[in-house]
């Protein structure tokens, strides 16, 4: 069965909710929620993630079924500006792995070799 634009925003939302409860739980972190839509000053998906020195990281989501990881870089270097956090990170659906609590640590982390350096300094 291939995605329409209703499944696919279904399979988008139920991704961002997944991600959501599982840094919830994984960083004691009970405030982190999702971002409503912000439009032209879109901030992320998840909101409310921070290192433990207290510096916010944006966080985008992408459950698609086609990799495009340079254009999730940029959204997520673009949402930390607008969100005012020290990087962006997009979490990605892996195919074949399931959004159980148990598996979400398995999904896929991209983003930049200077953000990495960035939260592993703060």
């Amino acid at each position: 069965m291939s995605r329409n634009r209703t499944s696919a925003k279904r399979a988008g939302s139920s991704f961002e909710q997944a991600t959501v409860d599982y840094l919830k739980k994984a960083l004691n972190q009970p405030a982190v929620e999702r971002i409503p839509m912000g439009g032209s000053k879109d901030r992320g998906d998840v909101g409310n993630v921070h290192t433990r020195a207290g510096s916010l990281v944006a966080v985008e989501c992408k459950n698609e079924s086609t990799l495009r990881i340079p254009q999730y870089l940029r959204e997520a270097r673009t949402e930390a500006g607008h969100y005012g956090a020290m990087c962006g990170v997009a979490v990605v659906k892996r195919r074949g792995i399931g959004m159980t609590p148990d598996r979400m640590g398995e999904q896929l982390v991209c983003m930049t070799l200077d953000d990495l350096v960035r939260l592993l300094l703060d």
